[in-house]
């Protein structure tokens, strides 16, 4: 089974965490199943950076074209902007497996 990871957070994980996937088109279908009204991942495609080391030694381990780590941080902001803007619920997949969250606080 492919393994789906959200990162939320501020500049950390905006700038440097990178995103994952077997292709820049097979990440933005993912976005588009999103239940929510937004979602802003790390700009253009990062194919590196933190989270992106996480998922390609996931990848590595447990090979699967599958795996995609979506990344909906926004620099100066917190779990918490994510939290006050709308349910969580409503920018997260709808099957994911981890959720990483950079805090501030």
């Amino acid at each position: 089974e492919p393994i789906t990871v959200a990162a939320f957070g501020s500049s950390i994980t905006e700038a440097k965490g990178g995103d994952f996937a077997s292709s820049i088109e097979y990440l933005a279908s993912k976005v588009q199943e999103l239940p929510g009204h937004y979602l802003r991942f790390s700009g253009p495609y990062h194919a590196w950076g933190w989270l992106h080391d996480f998922m390609n030694a996931i990848n590595t381990t447990y090979p699967h074209t599958g795996h995609v780590l979506l990344t909906n941080a926004l620099a100066g902001q917190d779990v918490h902007y994510w939290g006050n803007r709308a349910c969580l619920e409503a920018v997260m997949p709808r099957n994911i497996d981890l959720v990483v969250v950079e805090s501030l606080t």
